[in-house]
């Protein structure tokens, strides 16, 4: 019997595909490529984020900034009446032949650096005057303090204030907490520097409005004949927020990053039409309202027509800034970027009639330094009776 060998498998020969260097190299290019597009995409999605975020905050600075502007210079309060001028003391059946309004109370708007030229950095405008807030300035009362027989007024619904605003430059003025102080990269104060849109709340026992000489029946504000001492009722305190102790601060911060306060007083209809007309911005030539221009004034015709007056109507206009584009500024670059534009902002909007022209020149400002804003502008009508 023979026998034959059995079968054995040879080694298939045939070639077998492999991926050759090229092909990973183009795969490895293809798949970097797609690496790449979804990067930028993740990258492009953040930043967007990260602008809409920085958008959102600087409109709701800038927004915030101009409701509360607009509600409280809406109320503001003159209280006029009218009575004669004609003769001192007139008899029963006297017929006056001139009335005028008079008032105990006070509207000034107008260029900061006239109002508070104590406020060395302050810009564009600022306005002060009385509203029917309630205000006391009450605080919290110790133990030790309750049993002292010094008057702690909680509140007095509708009671009188002084009121203001105006922006200004500077480190935050308000007191810190221990834990903020001397933070890791804030500097050696902890305060940042700022531009902000700054309150003026004055309580209602300390008004000097009212103020009169012993036996006096007027008070002395209408006695006055010269800005220095008709605006120092607003000055003082504001002085002394500056330099007293924080418990003596008449001023508070709304607002951050807030470049420019800008307050047109106007007659309406303010329109393509009107806008160029003489007659428009005539109750306030440089943006100075004043309702006692008559008694520094006493001979200029604006003087009588704006007597114990309000505004007709107001433009308000806030310019806003980014605040992730300042947050991003070393503390020198803070300063000098604010005072940078503290100067470029300092002469401006003097002249009503070239409003648009100065809106232009701050946004070339903040364009040049990079910074993203926003400019908002309301119109609100005051009330005055007739």
């Amino acid at each position: 019997m023979r026998l034959f060998p059995l079968h054995r498998p040879t080694a298939d020969r045939r070639p077998r595909r492999a991926f050759t260097l090229l092909e990973l190299m183009l795969a490895i290019t293809i798949f970097a490529m797609i690496g790449v597009v979804i990067t930028n995409a993740i990258s492009g999605t953040q930043t967007a984020w990260t602008k809409a975020h920085a958008t959102a905050r600087e409109f709701r600075e800038a927004r915030n900034a101009l409701d509360t502007l607009s509600r409280n210079l809406a109320k503001a309060e003159l209280n006029q009446e009218w009575v004669t001028e004609d003769v001192g003391a007139p008899l029963p059946s006297f017929t006056p032949e001139r009335w005028v309004r008079d008032s105990d109370l006070h509207f000034v708007c107008g260029p900061a650096n006239k109002l508070i030229p104590l406020v060395s950095n302050a810009t564009s405008h600022a306005a002060f005057f009385q509203l029917p807030a309630g205000f006391t300035g009450a605080r919290a009362v110790s133990a030790v303090e309750s049993a002292t027989t010094e008057p702690v007024y909680d509140t007095l619904f509708g009671a009188l204030n002084g009121w203001g605003y105006y922006v200004e430059f500077g480190e935050d003025p308000r007191t810190l907490p221990d834990y903020l102080q001397n933070r890791p990269g804030t500097g050696t104060s902890g305060k940042k520097q700022r531009f902000r849109l700054i309150e003026f709340r004055q309580p209602c026992h300390e008004m000097t409005l009212f103020r009169m000489d012993s036996g006096g029946t007027e008070p002395l504000l209408k006695t006055y004949t010269n800005q220095e001492q008709l605006y120092d009722w607003f000055r003082e305190p504001i002085k002394n927020s500056i330099n007293g102790k924080p418990e003596d601060r008449r001023v508070t911060v709304i607002a951050e990053n807030i470049l420019a306060l800008v307050i047109t007083p106007y007659q309406p209809p303010l329109d393509s039409q009107s806008v160029a007309a003489s007659g428009t911005y005539a109750l306030a030539p440089q943006y100075l309202f004043d309702s006692r221009r008559f008694q520094w004034q006493p001979t200029d015709p604006l003087a009588l027509a704006t007597r114990h007056t309000l505004p007709p109507t107001l433009r308000l206009t806030v310019i806003a800034m980014d605040e992730a584009r300042w947050e991003s500024f070393t503390e020198v670059e803070s300063v000098r970027n604010g005072l940078g534009l503290r100067d470029a902002v300092s002469g401006l909007f003097a002249d009503p009639a070239r409003y648009e022209e100065d809106l232009k020149t701050i946004e070339k400002a903040l364009e040049e330094r990079r910074i993203g804003f926003r400019i908002l502008t309301s119109n609100i009508t005051l009330s005055d009776p007739p």
